[in-house]
């Protein structure tokens, strides 16, 4: 009856993953917006660094008094102009155009990764509060039934009054420790729910370790950070300032400005003509102020340097220990699956055949539920902890749960 009861609870509850809510979470949270909107604003200023200045319509009359004798030169002038870059300098502004969006990309994906390790934070703790209840609450039931058979045969002097009284005392423990337990998950069910926009009435999480398991063996060090958007977009930057330094050294170069205009004379041997007309522009005092220029341009990309080499040296050392802390939990995880909980289980099973046999036997078979339920809740801390490290791991080196995943 037990079985089917069970069976039927869990038809009728919902399965959700630690994916499902990622997905949800990044289809719903402003901070999706956000991580969309640098990388459009960078489109933008990729398109206005790239743009030709407005073209000019210039529009000329001398007017002459007819009484003067340069009244024949009278002269009327249309005229469209184009201002122009030196051409090369074109390209390195697409180029640096270029790396802006780049960085903006990178720092988009930060965005998005940084509010994928709170989700996956969130459902950890709310996935880790649902065991727990599940946990006291078999662990409960189990000792009210205990305590009322130890109740009852003590009516009859087969065990101690104040073996009785222990175990109403542990009944009481056991129900004021599920209620602390019911409140914990409430709350981190409620916080679930506000992150992901999705109602979690009746909903059951799988243990992320089902959908996301740690695989030590594949963890390398080198090359951690071929992904890190925070390297990438320093690495960006460096890219930007070394082309903003070229043109701040190559600002003396000629700027040009085409004319292609209409001319009028009221001469009678030189009738309207159209013509073609190029300008160069040419900074005279360039090197008195572009030095100031050239200098600013140079300690920037000297501090975009340093910035990424300081950046790359922390996030490897914190990306080391995080590794062998990584693989230190799941050692103690491994030893909790394969052994420990298997030989409390164990005991607890062996008491349990054998207490109808021996009503004395009745409190060494509560002791052996109390060390039952905690090495199931030492198991689910081990597990947290395991798993709490993979989210900061993955993190520093870039990685999405959703990697390899058809969006």
């Amino acid at each position: 009856m037990l079985v089917l009861l069970f069976t039927v609870k869990s038809a009728a509850a919902e399965s959700w993953t630690i994916i499902d809510a990622v997905k949800s979470a990044i289809s719903t949270h402003p901070q999706s917006l956000i991580a969309e909107s640098l990388v459009e604003e960078a489109q933008g200023e990729h398109r206005t660094s790239l743009a030709l200045e407005p073209l000019d319509i210039s529009a000329r009359y001398d007017d002459i008094p007819s009484n003067s004798r340069l009244s024949d030169h009278e002269e009327r002038r249309i005229g469209i102009s184009q201002q122009f870059e030196f051409p090369l300098r074109y390209y390195w502004l697409k180029k640096a155009a270029d790396f802006t969006i780049d960085y903006a990309r990178n720092e988009s994906r930060g965005v998005l990764l940084d509010l994928e390790s709170d989700v996956r934070q969130i459902y950890l703790e709310a996935w880790a509060q649902s065991e727990h209840v599940k946990i006291l609450e078999e662990y409960r039931d189990s000792i009210k039934t205990h305590c009322s058979f130890i109740e009852e045969i003590s009516k009859y002097g087969g065990v101690s009054r104040l073996d009785a009284r222990r175990s109403r005392v542990k009944a009481i423990e056991a129900e004021n420790e599920l209620r602390a337990s019911q409140r914990s998950k409430a709350a981190a069910y409620e916080r679930l729910a506000s992150m992901t926009k999705y109602d979690l009435t009746d909903i059951e999480l799988i243990s992320p370790l089902e959908i996301d398991p740690v695989d030590t063996a594949g963890l390398v060090e080198s090359n951690l950070f071929a992904s890190n958007p925070d390297i990438l977009a320093a690495q960006s930057e460096v890219s930007i300032s070394g082309y903003e330094k070229t043109l701040a050294t190559t600002d003396w170069l000629p700027e040009l400005e085409l004319t292609y205009y209409h001319r009028h004379r009221t001469l009678p041997d030189d009738p309207d003509a159209w013509a073609l007309q190029l300008d160069l522009t040419i900074p005279l005092w360039f090197w008195w102020g572009g030095f100031g220029e050239i200098q600013i341009s140079k300690a920037r990309l000297k501090r975009a340097r340093a910035e990424l080499a300081s950046c790359r040296l922390e996030l490897s050392s914190e990306c080391s220990m995080l590794i062998q802390q990584l693989k230190s939990d799941y050692e103690q995880y491994e030893l909790l699956q394969r052994e420990l909980l298997p030989l409390v289980k164990d005991e607890y099973l062996m008491l349990h055949r054998n207490v109808f046999h021996n009503a004395d036997s009745y409190m060494d078979l509560i002791d052996a539920q109390d060390d039952l339920k905690d090495i199931q809740q030492d198991n689910i801390e081990i597990i947290y902890e395991l798993y709490e490290k993979k989210i900061s791991l993955d993190r520093l080196i870039g990685k999405s749960i959703l990697d390899g995943m058809s969006k």
